[in-house]
C-alpha cells in the first residue's frame, strides 16, 4: 500500500464495495492520506505503509476476544475487514515512525527519558497493529497482516537537524497522535462490541501517552535549540492547523458499523475539529504564543463535513 501525500497530515478515507465470494471476504480500499490511526511514517513528503498480506497469523493479537459477527451482512463484514486492515497497516507504519524518532532523538542529543519512551511507544504500536489485524482477520475470515515495509530505496533516512526533527514531531506526534487518541476514544465510546471496545480503549490510552511524548520532545527542542527551531515548530503547527479544515475519514455508519468501531464519518470529522480547536491549538499557543486562526469557511467544513 502507498499512501499519497496531502497537506492534511492525519486524514484518510476507506472506500469499499466488499462482498463475500466463494467464502472469502473480498474488498477494494483506496488509501488517500495518513489517517488518525497512530503516528504516520512520512518520507520524502509522503506517508508510507506496507501492503496487506494474507496468511500472517503472527500479526494477530491472540489475547483479544473475537468480535461478535452475528447479524453482520457480507458487505458490513467486508467494510469492517477493510477498515481494520487499513488501521493495522497504519499502526504498523507507526512502529517505523517511532523507530526513526528514537534514532533522531539520539542524533540531536535528547535526554535519556525521551529516547526510552520512544522505544516503549514503538512496542505499543506493535500491539496496536496486532489488535487491528486480529479484528480485520475475524471479519475477513482469514489471517491478515502487513507485508514488508516500503522504506525508500531500502534505506532509512535519519535527520540530525533539530529544527527538522522538531517539525516532524509536531506533524507526526503532536498532531497525529493527539488526533489518534481522541478519535479512538470517540470510536470506543460509541462501540458496543466488547472486543472492539477493548481494542479501541487500549489504543486510545496508549496514543494519549504517545502524544504527551511528542509535546515533551517539542518543548525540549524549543528550549534547547535556537530561533530556527521555534520557527520550524511554529510553521509546522500553522500549516497543520490550517489544513485541518479538509479532513477526510473512513466511511462508517450507524447501527452495526458504529457498534464495531466505525461511526459515521461526520462524527469523526467533528471530533477531529474539536480536538484541533480545544486541544492542539491551546497547547501549541502555550508553547509558542498565538497562531493564525483558521478561516471560518474551513472551520464549518471541518465540523459539518
Amino acid at each position: 500500500m502507498h499512501v499519497p501525500n496531502s497537506p492534511n497530515y492525519c486524514s484518510a478515507v476507506v472506500k469499499t464495495d466488499g462482498v463475500f465470494q466463494d467464502g472469502q471476504c473480498c474488498y477494494d480500499v483506496t488509501y488517500e492520506t495518513c489517517g488518525a490511526a497512530g503516528r504516520p511514517f512520512i518520507e520524502e513528503g509522503r506517508a508510507r505503509a506496507a501492503m496487506p498480506a494474507r496468511g500472517l497469523s503472527s500479526w494477530m493479537e491472540s489475547a483479544l476476544p473475537a468480535p461478535d459477527l452475528a447479524g453482520l451482512s457480507p458487505d458490513e463484514r467486508a467494510l469492517l475487514a477493510a477498515a481494520w486492515t487499513r488501521d493495522g497497516l497504519l499502526e504498523h507504519a507507526s512502529i517505523a515512525s517511532f523507530g526513526r524518532f528514537a534514532l533522531e532523538l539520539l542524533a540531536v542529543g535528547a535526554p535519556a527519558n525521551l529516547v526510552t519512551r520512544a522505544h516503549e511507544a514503538a512496542l505499543d504500536e506493535v500491539r496496536h497493529a496486532r489488535l487491528a489485524f486480529a479484528l480485520a482477520s475475524a471479519y475477513a475470515g482469514e489471517p491478515l497482516g502487513p507485508g514488508a515495509f516500503p522504506f525508500v530505496g531500502g534505506n532509512l533516512s535519519v535527520s540530525a537537524d533539530l529544527a527538522d526533527v522538531a517539525a516532524r514531531a509536531v506533524r507526526e506526534g503532536c498532531i497525529g497522535e493527539t488526533l489518534a487518541s481522541l478519535v479512538a476514544a470517540e470510536q470506543a465510546a460509541r462501540a458496543t462490541d466488547p472486543a472492539v471496545r477493548e481494542a479501541l480503549a487500549a489504543i486510545a490510552e496508549d496514543e494519549a501517552r504517545h502524544a504527551e511524548l511528542a509535546w515533551r520532545a517539542v518543548a525540549w527542542a524549543i528550549g534547547s535549540g535556537d530561533a530556527a527551531v521555534a520557527r520550524a515548530v511554529r510553521a509546522a503547527f500553522a500549516q497543520a492547523l490550517a489544513a485541518g479544515a479538509s479532513f477526510e475519514v473512513q466511511a462508517g455508519g450507524a447501527g452495526a458499523l458504529e457498534a464495531h468501531g466505525r461511526p459515521d464519518a461526520a462524527v469523526l470529522r467533528a471530533s477531529m475539529a474539536r480536538a484541533l480547536d480545544e486541544v492542539v491549538r491551546p497547547a501549541a499557543e502555550a508553547l509558542l504564543g498565538s497562531l493564525p486562526a483558521p478561516a471560518r469557511e474551513g472551520r464549518e467544513r471541518a465540523e459539518h463535513g
